[in-house]
């Protein structure tokens, strides 16, 4: 049950970067690149998290 929890949050994180990082692809090509490795790099850092908190509680 905590790893469909864990997935469904992390889906939501990537669903919501990828909303903010496909509208600068129309205007800079250097900050889509920037922003792609920081929104990836949050991404691993919510799994991360997620994981080091749910095998605390267990």
């Amino acid at each position: 049950m905590t790893y469909v929890f864990s997935a469904c949050i992390i889906f939501i994180s990537v669903v919501l970067s990828v909303r903010v990082v496909m509208p600068l692809i129309f205007f800079n090509r250097m900050r889509l690149r920037l922003f792609c490795w920081l929104s990836s790099l949050y991404i691993l850092f919510l799994m991360f998290a997620i994981s080091v908190r749910f095998s605390l509680s267990a």
